[in-house]
């Protein structure tokens, strides 16, 4: 009815330009009930998109207990990522922000997972920009009040529908308790194992050194005790004192001091 009456007004003043004219798509749209359309149809995505979210998490925070039988390959190439890390380093000084960035960069319905679970509130901001714009325009362009706000009440009840879905799903707390679970598994779990394995390295290395220097003395008393003989029989020969000398006496305590230590 105000359609109808707008454009007889237009017509009988001969107002045929294009600001009329789109003052007048403006109105049809509104006045058949589009509006109605395309808020659920923005609703319906944002709730959709938050589900499926919330549910990624669920599954995540599962299989995050235990990453060695994790069958999601971005756990298994995260847990990768991590002992790569540690081999190299020896350690991850930060987990907190290497368990962050990799969910960050988490991949999940051709975006990051993290994308996806803010869409139903991006999608309730839209709604209530939506609303109100429309309405604004409906009003200029000639809509009654109560119509205007019909439309504004559409969007903003809309929007309100997301955030309390958003609510009840609580995705945030459910990404900050799969943190907590991919933090404890490095630090509590994965790391101990790593740096368990990477002592044992360290005391074989050790061991060996010691093999090592033991050997090499070893030889080198054998060294000199072949020397001190052969010293002392070149003294017997040549008929001199029998007494050992006092740099020979030394040597020897040298060599049985280090020895025994």
């Amino acid at each position: 009815m105000v359609v109808a009456l707008y454009v007889d007004a237009g017509s009988a003043c001969g107002k045929t330009t294009g600001n009329f004219e789109r003052r007048i798509a403006m109105l049809s749209f509104l006045s058949n009930g589009n509006l109605f359309y395309v808020a659920a149809v923005l609703c319906l995505i944002g709730a959709v998109g938050k589900w499926l979210a919330s549910q990624k998490y669920k599954q995540l925070m599962r299989q995050g207990e235990n990453l060695g039988s994790a069958k999601d390959k971005q756990l298994r190439q995260m847990k990768g990522r991590f002992e790569n890390a540690w081999r190299v380093n020896g350690e991850v000084p930060n987990v907190e922000i290497f368990v962050d960035r990799g969910l960050l960069e988490y991949r999940f319905l051709w975006t990051s997972l993290e994308k996806t679970d803010r869409i139903g509130r991006r999608m309730g901001v839209l709604l209530f920009l939506v609303g109100g714009v429309c309405a604004w325009f409906g009003y200029r362009a000639g809509m009654e009040a109560e119509v205007a706000a019909r439309q504004f009440f559409t969007g903003a009840g809309m929007a309100a529908l997301l955030f309390l879905w958003d609510m009840l799903l609580d995705t945030g707390e459910k990404r900050r308790a799969l943190g907590t679970i991919l933090k404890d598994y490095f630090e509590n779990s994965l790391g101990l194992r790593l740096g368990f394995r990477r002592g044992e390295e360290t005391e074989d290395g050790m061991e060996e050194r010691l093999s090592e220097r033991e050997e090499n003395d070893l030889a080198y008393l054998k060294q000199s005790l072949d020397r001190i003989a052969t010293s002392r029989e070149d003294i017997a020969e040549s008929d001199s004192s029998h007494r050992l000398t006092m740099e020979e006496e030394h040597l020897i305590k040298e060599i049985l001091k280090e020895y025994l230590t």
